[in-house]
C-alpha cells in the first residue's frame, strides 16, 4: 500500500517523463514538417536552388542545383549533371522531412551526398517533356532531348562555382542520356559515368532476338502517367515540385499540361522489323545511343561504365561500345542486379547488402572523376569495402587514356582484367546434341535423328530473371531448373574432369524443323550439380523470322552471329523444312566446378517475359542431330 509520501514523490518523476516525452514529439513534429536546412555557400547561393534555363528552340527545363557548402571562398569546383526523364525532385511529405532530419534517409543519398561530400556539385535535369520541364516526348531518347545537354554544359560552365569541367552521369535510362552528352561536342564535358545504360534498346532489352518484352508497356505506362503527373499515392512525396520561385505552382501546372509522351511500349508492339518507324522520324533503332557513335567517338570522351552480367543483355552492349568506341574506357561487369542494388551469383552468397554495394558504386566513380575534373576537396579516400568481390574490383580508378575491362567470375567470387575482348587464353570447345538426352563432344553421324517438342507456352524463367530486374532494378533469383528443364529439351554432357571456366560469348546452333511459320527459340546454358541442383548460367533468344546471318556491321562491333532485324532479311519457316538457327546468348564469366556437367535447354516460350509466337494454336517442333544437322554448343573455355 502506497503512502501520502510515495504518492507525492511519484509526480515530479512523472512530469519529468512526461516532459521529456514532449519535447521528443515536439522535435519529430518539427523535424516533420520543417524542411531540411539550406545552408548558404560560399558562392552567395543556397545549397539547393532550383530554376528553368532555357533551350535554344525555347524549352525551358527545370535545373536542380546541390553545391557542396564546405569550401574555401574563391573556390571553382567541377559539376555531374544528370538528365533523366524521370523526376529529379518531389515534394516531400512530413515523412521523407523526418528522414531527412534525423539523418534517417541513408541510402537513397546515394551517390548524389558522395559527389557533393567529395567536392563536386550536383546538376539535375528534367528531359524536356518530364518532370517540371517544358516541351514533348515525342520519342524517349529523342533527337531534341539529346540536343538539350549542349546548352546544359554551357550553361553549367557559366556558374559563378563552376571551373568549365562537367562529368556527364546517369543510371538505366539517364545513364542513356549521359551518353549522348557526348555527343553534344562541347569540350568542357570531361567525362561520362554511364552505369546500366541500353547500348542497343531494342536489341539488348525491349526486343531481344525480335522477341517482344512485356516489361516494356507497364514501364511506358508508367512513364505516360507521371508525365502528366497521376502518380500513385506515396506515404514519402507528392508529386512533382516546382522550381523556386514558381508560386502557386503556376509554371508547374503549365509544363504538365503540355507534356505529350510517346507510348513506346504500344508503338513496339505494332512492329516486326527493327527499320520499320515508331513514330514519325524514329525507328527502333534509333532509341539506342550507338546512333551517335561517330560524335561520340570524334569528341573522345572517357567512359567509366558499370553493368551487370545478368542485368537484360546490357554486358553485351558495354562490351560492344569498348570494342567500337575509340574514347578511354573503363568497363566493370560484377554481379549485380539492374542499378547494382542487389549482389547475386548463383553459385556463392554474399553478405553485401545495397548500402555496401552504392557505397562502393559511389566511390569508383569519385576516384575516376578525381583524375580528371579536379574537385575542389572533400571526403575523399575512406575505406569502403569497394574491393570486396561483391562490392567491386580492387583499383577501379581509371586512366586517363586507354582502355580496361574488369569482370568478375560467377563461381569463383573472383575480378580479373583484360585489355581486349575476348579475353585471351580461350579456345572454343564444341558439344553436341545427341540420343538420350546428351551432350557429346563427338559431332553425330546418323543419317537421321531428332527429338520431338511439344511446345510447352507456359515455359517461364520466372518473374525474378534477367530481363524483370531491368525494370525497377529488383533481385535476380534463378530458383533450381531441374523441374523446368523436364518440361523443355535437354541436352546435358558428362561430368567435367578439371574445373573449367567460360568467359565469353557462348554461340548455340539449333538445327530445327517446325509444324509453324514462325517461332521464338530460347536456349539456355546451364550447370548440373553432382546433386542434381541446376544452376542458370546465361541463355540466347531468336525469333525465327529473324534467323538470316548477316554480314559484321561495319558501323558497330558484332558479338557472336548478327541479325539485323530489318525487313529485308526476314523469312518466314516452311513448315516441316529442316532450318538453322544461330544464337548466339548473352556474354558470361563462369567457373564450372570439376564433377559439374554443362546442359544445353531448348524452349519456344518464356511466358511471364516474352510475347508468345504463335500468339495462339499448338506448335511441334523436331530439334535435329544428325550428321547433315548437327544441333550444337560452341563455348569460349578455359580448363584449370
Amino acid at each position: 500500500m502506497k503512502t501520502k509520501e510515495g504518492k507525492k514523490a511519484s509526480h515530479p518523476l512523472l512530469r519529468a517523463v512526461l516532459a521529456i516525452l514532449g519535447v521528443g514529439v515536439f522535435f519529430i513534429v518539427a523535424a516533420g514538417l520543417l524542411p531540411p536546412r539550406n545552408l548558404k555557400t560560399p558562392w552567395g547561393v543556397r545549397e539547393r536552388t532550383s530554376r528553368y534555363v532555357a533551350m535554344p528552340d525555347g524549352t525551358r527545363l527545370a535545373v536542380r542545383v546541390i553545391l557542396p557548402a564546405r569550401v574555401e571562398a574563391g573556390s571553382r569546383i567541377p559539376a555531374v549533371a544528370e538528365m533523366t526523364r524521370y523526376t529529379t525532385w518531389y515534394r516531400r511529405k512530413f515523412l521523407y522531412n523526418l528522414m531527412i532530419n534525423l539523418g534517417l534517409e541513408g541510402v537513397s543519398k546515394e551517390p548524389v551526398r558522395r559527389f557533393v561530400d567529395a567536392g563536386y556539385a550536383f546538376v539535375a535535369v528534367d528531359s524536356r517533356g518530364s518532370g517540371a520541364s517544358f516541351g514533348t516526348r515525342p520519342m524517349e531518347c529523342s533527337r531534341e532531348e539529346a540536343a538539350d545537354w549542349g546548352p546544359i554544359v554551357d550553361w553549367i560552365e557559366g556558374q559563378p562555382w563552376s571551373n568549365g569541367k562537367v562529368a556527364s552521369y546517369g543510371v538505366s535510362y539517364s545513364a542513356n542520356t549521359a551518353e549522348l552528352a557526348a555527343a553534344s561536342g562541347r569540350t568542357g564535358l570531361a567525362a561520362v559515368l554511364s552505369l546500366y545504360a541500353d547500348f542497343d534498346v531494342p536489341g539488348e532489352n525491349a526486343m531481344p532476338g525480335g522477341i517482344a518484352n512485356g516489361s516494356v508497356a507497364a514501364w511506358s505506362t508508367g512513364n505516360i502517367a507521371e508525365d502528366k503527373s497521376i502518380v500513385a499515392d506515396n506515404p514519402v512525396v507528392a508529386g512533382v515540385a516546382p522550381v523556386d520561385g514558381d508560386r502557386g505552382s503556376r509554371l508547374l501546372k503549365a509544363a504538365q499540361a503540355g507534356h505529350r509522351t510517346a507510348d513506346l511500349g504500344a508503338a513496339l508492339s505494332r512492329i516486326t522489323y527493327f527499320d520499320e518507324e515508331i513514330a514519325p522520324g524514329y525507328d527502333a533503332d534509333s532509341l539506342s545511343p550507338y546512333g551517335h557513335r561517330e560524335a561520340i567517338g570524334k569528341a573522345g570522351t572517357p567512359f567509366y561504365v558499370r553493368v551487370g552480367w545478368m542485368d537484360s543483355g546490357t554486358a553485351n552492349g558495354a562490351i560492344e561500345r569498348f570494342l567500337g568506341y575509340p574514347n578511354p574506357q573503363v568497363l566493370v561487369i560484377g554481379p549485380w542486379s539492374h542499378a547494382g542494388w542487389h549482389f547475386y551469383d548463383p553459385f556463392l552468397a554474399s553478405g553485401a547488402g545495397t548500402p555496401e554495394l552504392d557505397r562502393a558504386q559511389s566511390e569508383e566513380m569519385i576516384a575516376f572523376l578525381d583524375a580528371l575534373l579536379e574537385a575542389g576537396g572533400g571526403a575523399k579516400g575512406a575505406s569502403t569495402g569497394a574491393s570486396a568481390p561483391a562490392a567491386g574490383p580492387a583499383g577501379a580508378a581509371a586512366p586517363a587514356s586507354g582502355k580496361v575491362i574488369r569482370y568478375y567470375t560467377f563461381g569463383e567470387g573472383v575480378w580479373k582484367t583484360t585489355a581486349t575482348w575476348p579475353v585471351p587464353g580461350f579456345t572454343t570447345r564444341t558439344l553436341y546434341a545427341a540420343a538420350d538426352g546428351r551432350l557429346s563432344g563427338e559431332a553425330p553421324s546418323a543419317a537421321r535423328a531428332a527429338d520431338r517438342y511439344e511446345v510447352d507456352f507456359g515455359a517461364t524463367t520466372g518473374t525474378t530473371n534477367r530481363w524483370h530486374t531491368n525494370y525497377g532494378g529488383g533481385r535476380i533469383g534463378y530458383p533450381d531448373r531441374a523441374a523446368a528443364d523436364r518440361g523443355l529439351v535437354a541436352y546435358t554432357s558428362e561430368p567435367l574432369a578439371r574445373d573449367t571456366e567460360i568467359t565469353g560469348l557462348p554461340v548455340a546452333t539449333l538445327e530445327i524443323a517446325s509444324s509453324a511459320t514462325d517461332g521464338a527459340f530460347f536456349v539456355y546454358l546451364e550447370d548440373v550439380a553432382p546433386d542434381g541442383k541446376v544452376s542458370y548460367i546465361t541463355e540466347g533468344e531468336l525469333r525465327a523470322l529473324h534467323r538470316k546471318v548477316s554480314p559484321p556491321s561495319p558501323e558497330r562491333a558484332t558479338l557472336g552471329p548478327r541479325h539485323s532485324m530489318a525487313a529485308a532479311d526476314g523469312e518466314a519457316l516452311e513448315p516441316g523444312k529442316p532450318t538453322e538457327l544461330r544464337i548466339g546468348m548473352w556474354a558470361t564469366s563462369v567457373l564450372v566446378r570439376a564433377g559439374h556437367r554443362i546442359r544445353l535447354a531448348i524452349a519456344c516460350a518464356d511466358a511471364d517475359t516474352f510475347a508468345r509466337i504463335p500468339a495462339e494454336g499448338g506448335v511441334t517442333v523436331d530439334i535435329l542431330r544428325d550428321a547433315l544437322h548437327a544441333t550444337r554448343l560452341e563455348l569460349p573455355v578455359l580448363e584449370r
